[in-house]
């Protein structure tokens, strides 16, 4: 048994995202959110879907609130997320800058310079890794995590005799996790290297990480790996709030 690592770099994930795929994201997380569902609905019966959330801000800190049931309080503004949805639409549309004495509008890529692009490019790779790892058979899944920071992202997976390789494996990440044009700059590890503020070990039965400023920690345990990062989404509400403050602040 042993962990192989492959960390790897987006190429130009700001710069070159297609502007449907950052919209199919979008609509995912706020409309198709899995998480949200009953279930009532999860065997196929008539069930409830949030349409939209309550926010406010005060004392310059935002609060989102998003379930069914809930009420309007005092101070709260209620945002459909089909409102939600045309901002973001417009402002992929609508992305313009001036050169010199001319205005222009930027055809291809996330508008740039916004702060909220940064958000969408995150959320998009994001869904990405998520519908990936949920196609993954269950017995490659629990021998397969990813982390990412950004555009810098590992992928671990762990390998013995008999089963399908971690080269494989990861060959299928790189061929179908992120949408084109994205594309993957990779590396291959089976010993130590760095990553990010870590210094990670690769041992014959687990994989270790030192934190330049924190402690050891072990990443696998019995042959399997221990931290479900790409399934630790639940139901999106983290992304799904970010989604809505950094789209009103926009």
């Amino acid at each position: 048994v042993r962990v192989v690592a492959f960390p790897f770099d987006i190429k130009a994930m700001f710069t070159e995202l297609d502007k449907q795929e950052v919209m199919r994201a979008a609509r995912f997380v706020l409309t198709e959110n899995p998480g949200w569902k009953s279930p009532s609905q999860r065997l196929g019966k008539v069930g409830f879907y949030p349409v939209g959330a309550f926010i406010s801000s005060l004392d310059g800190k935002w609060n989102v609130r998003i379930g069914k049931g809930l009420r309007q309080r005092k101070h709260e503004l209620f945002i459909p997320f089909r409102v939600v949805l045309d901002i973001i639409e417009f402002d992929l549309r609508e992305s313009l800058m001036t050169c010199g004495k001319y205005i222009v509008t930027q055809c291809f890529g996330i508008p740039m310079g916004s702060f909220l692009s940064a958000l969408l490019a995150g959320l998009t790779v994001s869904v990405a890794e998520h519908k990936f790892y949920s196609n993954l058979p269950p017995s490659v899944a629990t021998r397969v995590d990813g982390l990412r920071y950004a555009d810098d992202g590992l992928v671990l997976v762990v390998e013995w005799d008999g089963v399908e390789s971690a080269a494989s494996i990861f060959q299928r990440f790189v061929d179908g996790c992120y949408p084109p044009p994205l594309e993957l700059e990779v590396e291959q590890h089976t010993g130590m290297f760095h990553f990010l503020e870590c210094t990670v070990y690769l041992g014959v039965k687990s994989a270790w990480a030192l934190h330049r400023l924190k402690n050891w920690e072990e990443w696998t345990r019995s042959g399997r790996l221990k931290y479900r990062v790409w399934t630790g989404k639940g139901s999106w509400s983290a992304s799904a709030r970010g989604t809505l403050i950094g789209t009103l602040v926009r």
